[in-house]
């Protein structure tokens, strides 16, 4: 897929595009759920881009048995109405460990930067001006809107500010954050949590089962966590 629509993903993405699709992931998550969905639009948007190279989403409830298995849900509501015409990968890591912050010891090797329930799809406006003529011409007309690369991505309540941190910031932010939670704090972090190398104990930054009013202050709260002074997303520009 990365080849056939390789010169379409080299596309940028406008901003208003970006708010379109996440408005509408939203919309079939409070679809499938209820009006509790919350949606932050992460990555190089949220960083003040005016043009990404894809979208990253995050969708969170404060019910954490709204949140799972969601993922799965929405992918297959927005495949139905044709907007995903392609799912790349679609895990469902959180869920199977009952969303619990990722242990610190794994039998299952390296996990990257994330370890989220998540979706990577191939996202296609159903919407084009003379749609409803060329489809009465030809029932198989083709859509002629470009390929988009679109990342949902699910986090319980009571870690939404380690998520909305670990997808905030550019690559060298992030790996220097997880580099100062393993070598001056003893922490293991992940955009699942934050859990103690020493005892394996899950250290709950942001509140006994995220307490917090808003993912805003979350976030806030993760970084006093660290001990550290919070940045603005677009500070973590790094690249």
């Amino acid at each position: 897929i990365g080849v056939k629509y390789y010169d379409e993903f080299l596309e940028k993405i406008p901003r208003p595009e970006v708010e379109f699709i996440a408005a509408k992931v939203t919309e079939h998550a409070k679809r499938i759920r209820d009006d509790g969905i919350e949606c932050c639009i992460v990555g190089g948007y949220r960083r003040g881009k005016t043009e990404c190279g894809d979208v990253d989403i995050i969708l969170s409830h404060r019910d954490g048995y709204a949140t799972l298995g969601l993922v799965r849900d929405i992918v297959a509501s927005l495949e139905t109405e044709g907007w995903i015409t392609h799912t790349l990968t679609l895990n469902l890591t959180a869920s199977k460990r009952n969303q619990q912050t990722l242990p610190f010891i794994s039998g299952t090797g390296g996990h990257g930067f994330d370890t989220l329930d998540k979706a990577l799809v191939v996202w296609q406006d159903i919407n084009w001006p003379t749609r409803a003529a060329d489809l009465a011409a030809n029932p198989k007309a083709k859509n002629p809107n470009i390929h988009r690369r679109v990342d949902i991505i699910i986090a319980p309540w009571q870690t939404v500010g380690c998520a909305i941190v670990g997808w905030s910031g550019g690559t060298t932010f992030q790996r220097d954050l997880r580099r100062y939670a393993r070598k001056v704090k003893g922490w293991k972090f992940d955009s699942s949590g934050v859990r103690d190398r020493a005892t394996g104990e899950v250290l709950d930054l942001e509140g006994v089962g995220g307490e917090c009013s808003t993912w805003e202050e979350a976030e806030k709260k993760v970084f006093a966590g660290f001990g550290l002074v919070y940045r603005e997303p677009w500070e973590r520009c790094t690249g």
